[in-house]
This record gives structure tokens, sequence and C-alpha cells, in this order.
């Protein structure tokens, strides 16, 4: 008799906006460089200046969405964008690339839904880093409030400094990141990041217009919960994975949720400690980042067939390889691919 559900339930509200008493706790910039004095990675201190940069331009793109999703006049980017003055995929991508050509902390951007790379011109100062980059994760399904995320992973380069990126370094083995995070745009934007110290969580204030680190300590996972944060349409058609996963937790009583997009789903099965399903992610540009967050929660990524997202790489051609992506507290995730071994 099959358990998986046939309807899901609406995502829990979970907005939260930093207190006025929080107002004095530590801002992104200076929790970047306290962690780096701790444990540097580099001694030029270009990770520091290119995550400041990353964190600068959300604050750029975090008004952007905003403005655009409320704002009713058809705009030329119209093929861009999954409504008429919806806001573009592809902006945070063209605010980051603008930005590094003029501070040269990367050499090479790899976006996930471009199919060429994105250099800088050889007059510009080239860094020692590579941005591996999902600008834009959209929900398209959004009426009142929109909600979308932008997703980022960071890798030493690995050819000459003295020439634009290459292929090389875009072959990279994903446990190499040295930095990676998210941030999510919704009525309060909060950006997720780690540098292999544990995940730290920050609110955008938007008068301030500075991310404040709340809590002031690591989130970690909390007690695993049944529940499910997926795709619905794509899971309940996924014969593999989806299919098993909504079984799982449905035999548990456990509920479904969709956000409506990727990185929303993401966020909402990290605070609720349950599992996270993804088809057909980005290795590099979305399952590498996430995966490295989840493991550094305490928690376990693999491709939901017993292979660790971070014993992945790309040796190849093939940049823009695709992976399914099963994520959560450790023994929901050994649960659900035991399921799927024995069906």
């Amino acid at each position: 008799m099959s358990h998986t559900p046939t309807s899901m339930s609406h995502p829990p509200t979970q907005v939260l906006f930093p207190a006025p008493s929080d107002m004095s706790a530590t801002v992104f910039p200076s929790h970047v460089r306290a962690s780096f004095r701790r444990d540097p990675t580099d001694r030029t201190g270009e990770l520091v200046r290119l995550l400041d940069d990353i964190a600068t331009v959300t604050h750029s793109v975090s008004k952007y969405v905003a403005a655009r999703h409320h704002s009713a006049r058809p705009t030329p980017d119209a093929d861009y964008s999954p409504h008429p003055s919806g806001p573009r995929p592809h902006v945070a991508t063209q605010k980051l690339y603008n930005s590094l050509c003029h501070d040269g902390y990367a050499c090479i951007i790899l976006e996930k839904d471009r199919e060429a790379p994105l250099t800088f011109p050889e007059s510009a100062v080239q860094g020692g880093y590579v941005l591996m980059l999902s600008s834009l994760d959209i929900d398209q399904t959004a009426t009142d409030n929109v909600t979308c995320g932008t997703i980022f992973s960071v890798y030493k380069r690995k050819s000459s400094t003295s020439l634009p990126g290459r292929l090389k370094d875009l072959q990279q083995q994903v446990d190499h990141q040295v930095a990676a995070g998210f941030v999510l745009y919704s009525s309060a934007t909060t950006l997720y990041y780690t540098m292999h110290a544990g995940v730290y969580k920050f609110y955008l204030q938007p008068v301030a217009t500075q991310y404040f680190l709340q809590p002031n300590h690591p989130i970690a996972f909390d007690k695993p919960s049944f529940d499910l944060y997926t795709d619905y349409h794509q899971s309940r058609t996924d014969p593999a994975l989806g299919k098993h996963a909504l079984a799982f937790c449905s035999a548990r009583s456990g509920k479904v949720y969709d956000n409506g997009c990727m990185i929303a789903n993401f966020q909402g099965a990290m605070a609720a400690a349950c599992l996270f399903i993804g088809h057909n992610m980005h290795l590099l540009c979305e399952a590498a980042p996430l995966a490295l967050i989840v493991e550094q929660m305490g928690g376990k990524a693999t491709d939901g067939a017993g292979n660790r997202i971070l014993d992945m790489g790309v040796d190849d051609e093939d940049v823009h390889k695709r992976v399914s992506f099963c994520a959560g507290p450790t023994e929901l995730v050994d649960s659900v691919e035991t399921t799927a071994r024995k069906a």
C-alpha cells in the first residue's frame, strides 16, 4: 500500500526581524574578519574582501527584488523574467561582475544558467578566487510577496594569477570550497555562510543596511522531524528518490512543504531539521555549497544513492553537471536511502 501523500501543507511562516536590542550585534564584515584572523586561508585578504563584496551586492539585490516585485511597469528585460515586472534571474551575477571588475578578487564566475563562464578583461586585476553562483532562484508562483535567493561558492584558482581565469579553474573537487553560503530575499532578507567553522546566520536590517548576526553562535540541526521540503510536483513524478522520500515521511505522519523555489525549501528544511530533496541540481553552483552548509550543521548530503556530494567533482569540460540531492539530519538521510534500496 502506498503512503505517498496526495497533497502538501502550506509552508510555515518564519519571518523574523532583528529586535532593536540586537542592533549592537556583530555585523557580517566584522564576523568574516574575526573568523579569518582565527584561521586565515590566505595572506592577501582577498577572500575577506570577496565575501564583503558578495554581501554588499546582495544588499542591492534585496532592494532591487522588492522594487521590481511591486512595480507594475513592463521592462525591456522581460525575456529574463517569469513575469514582465518581476526580478531578472541574472541580476546578482551582473552586479557582482561589475563590482569584481573593479576590485579584482576573483578571476572567473560560473553561473548556473549561463553556458559560458564570465571572465574579466585582461586589463583588469585578476584575483585568486573562483566564484560559482546561482544568481536568483525565483518563486514563480508568488503573487503577494516574492521569494527568491542567491547561492554562492568560492574556490581558490588553479591557473596563474597573471591571466584571466580558464576552464581548469572550474574543474574543482567540491570539498575544496573555501567558503559557501546563500541569501534568501523575502519579507526578511537572511544570509547564511560558512568558512568550514560552522554555519552562521545574519539578518539584513533595512534601516542600517547591514547584516547582523543572529543568533550569536553557529546554527545546527535541532531534534529531527519527519517533514519534507521539496518541489512537490517533481518529487511525485520521480520514481526513485522523490517517491521514496514522500513515502518515508508520510508513513511517519510527516508533512510535505513546497515554498515555490528551491532555496526557500532548503532554508525551511534547515530550520525544521527535516529532509530536503532537490532534483536536477547544478553540482558546482547549487549542490556543492548547500552540501557544505548541511555538513557544517552536523547533517548529511548525498545524491540519494549513497554518494556523498562533497566527494564529487568536475574533472572534464562538463562544468554544468547535475545531480539529485538528499540532505538533512544524518539519520533521516540514511533512512530514506535504506528505504530506496529496499524498494
